[in-house]
């Protein structure tokens, strides 16, 4: 599907899934393919932190790494709760994308920082990916939904 196309991503095969969408959200193309950069960043930063060894004099570049996902996570969601003008918008979703990557992020910080590892035995990477994916994929469907009433 022509219209499916992001700048990095394509989402025929996501979109037109008839289990997640009733209808592909085309209009919402660039904002998921927001979503999935975050999730791109968020692995990065898992891999090369939590799952390498890393340079421990580098830690405040570390630190503003995590925190600047963490600030850019949190003006995309007041920019797609202030998208919602003509509509009320449930925003337990929106929170609940914030909650999870401020969890997340304490996490991180907990690891770089040396306090608590950020244990990561084989599969937990993808799992903590998924569970990012689903954060989002709720708010879609919630906007969806209440764009529809």
């Amino acid at each position: 599907c022509e219209q499916c196309k992001g700048q990095r991503y394509g989402f025929t095969a996501y979109f037109h899934n008839p289990n997640i969408f009733s209808e592909p959200p085309h209009h919402l193309l660039s904002w998921v393919e927001q979503s999935y950069l975050f999730r791109d960043r968020l692995k990065s930063l898992i891999v090369t932190y939590a799952m390498r060894e890393f340079e421990a004099e580098g830690l405040c570049k570390i630190e503003d790494g995590i925190n600047s996902w963490v600030r850019n996570i949190g003006v995309f969601t007041t920019h797609l709760l202030c998208s919602a003008q003509k509509f009320e918008l449930n925003i337990l979703p929106l929170e609940e994308v914030k909650r999870w990557t401020s969890e997340m992020s304490k996490q991180l910080m907990d690891h770089v920082q040396g306090h608590k590892k950020l244990e990561m035995p084989r599969g937990r990477l993808q799992a903590l990916l998924t569970e990012f994916r689903w954060c989002w994929e709720a708010v879609w469907l919630g906007y969806l939904r209440d764009e529809k009433d």
